[in-house]
């Protein structure tokens, strides 16, 4: 009901329903007893309050026998019933949920301010592509998704706006949905960092790059010692928190010992994406090296690194490569070295372990 309009009169509202009985009947508006007036056993009329608020809401109305609900009376369920600014201009703050299928129909509640009841004049506006939306209250509307637009490119995250104008003008447009497809899993790209260390105190925050996730409440992470569990319910599961449609962050659970993990995403619990590898660590204790000296001009030489949890991994880019895992010592080959500035010394090579 338009606040404007509303006079010390009383206007009143049709209420569809059942099982109403004209015997001892009347209407609740915000905790407020108004008359009612019997039509049939699914229809009833409903005064509504000869003073009304002095700003937009949107109250609870209720049918009730004997009086108001709360003093014992009987009632049915509550519906809502607004007093709306008709000159405001709608606009969007969230949707819920905030994502919606590449292929339509995904029914979103968008909330924001200076709603009313348009009819068909009321709508959303999805990435530029206008759909009817259904009044709710002042502050919500429902939506159903369109299908994701091809024009949209890349820009798979769009704004939702509302108009109660039939599209001529549209308010702020804070409200935001993630356009996926529900019927494949995400695809999962790469993983950083790969390495975690196995001993630390705190979990180490892992960024997911791939495509296809979305800000749904299932979305999760999850490790396992092997691929085949990582995809399935028998995996650890760690909280994702979505970031983009290529983009999520979750916190690697943490192990006390070396794991050669593997680690999945899914979105809906149901579909997971293929596994990358993940490995745990614990800290190297580099004790000696064998031998502790080599020919600047070599072909390269073979040393051997003695002491506890250490670890192997391929450098390249020029850098030196080790080969073994998990063991108490390592085979490293030197990369040759150009010969020095005459009359300066050799240069030293450093050995040092690293916790990433």
């Amino acid at each position: 009901m338009p606040l404007e309009s509303h006079t010390q009169v009383p206007r009143s509202v049709l209420v569809h329903g059942s099982n109403f009985a004209p015997d001892d009947l009347g209407c609740e508006i915000d905790g407020a007893v108004t008359t009612a007036t019997f039509i049939r056993a699914s229809l009833v009329r409903c005064a509504t309050p000869l003073h009304p608020p002095d700003a937009p809401a949107s109250l609870e109305l209720r049918v009730v026998r004997g009086g108001s609900h709360v003093a014992g009376g009987l009632a049915s369920g509550p519906l809502p019933f607004s007093f709306y600014d008709a000159d405001a201009t709608p606009y969007t703050a969230a949707a819920t949920p905030p994502h919606a299928s590449v292929h339509g129909g995904s029914q979103v509640l968008v909330t924001g301010g200076g709603f009313r009841p348009a009819g068909a004049a009321l709508q959303c506006r999805v990435g530029g592509v206008a759909v009817p939306a259904g009044f709710v209250s002042i502050t919500s509307a429902s939506c159903v998704m369109p299908p994701y637009a091809a024009r949209w490119g890349e820009d798979v995250t769009v704004e939702v706006c509302i108009s109660a104008d039939g599209g001529s003008s549209y308010g702020a447009c804070g409200a935001t949905v993630t356009y996926f497809d529900p019927s494949v899993p995400p695809e999962l790209v790469s993983i950083s960092p790969e390495f975690v260390k196995a001993d630390a105190w705190a979990r180490t925050t892992l960024t997911l790059r791939g495509s296809n996730f979305a800000p749904t409440s299932a979305l999760a992470c999850h490790v396992a010692t092997s691929a085949s569990e990582a995809g399935s319910d028998a995996s650890e599961r760690a909280v994702a928190r979505f970031v983009s449609w290529g983009e999520v962050e979750c916190d690697a659970p943490q192990r006390g010992w070396h794991e050669d993990a593997y680690l999945s995403v899914t979105h809906d619990g149901a579909r997971w994406a293929t596994p990358l590898p993940l490995t745990y660590f614990k800290t190297a204790v580099l004790q000696r090296t064998s031998p502790d000296a080599a020919d600047l001009g070599g072909e390269g030489t073979q040393l051997t690194l003695d002491g506890a949890n250490l670890f192997a991994r391929e450098m390249g880019g020029g850098h030196s490569t080790v080969g073994g895992r998990y063991s108490t010592n390592l085979l490293c080959r030197l990369t040759p070295l150009r010969h020095p500035v005459p009359g300066t010394p050799p240069p030293a090579a450093n050995f040092t372990t690293e916790d990433t």
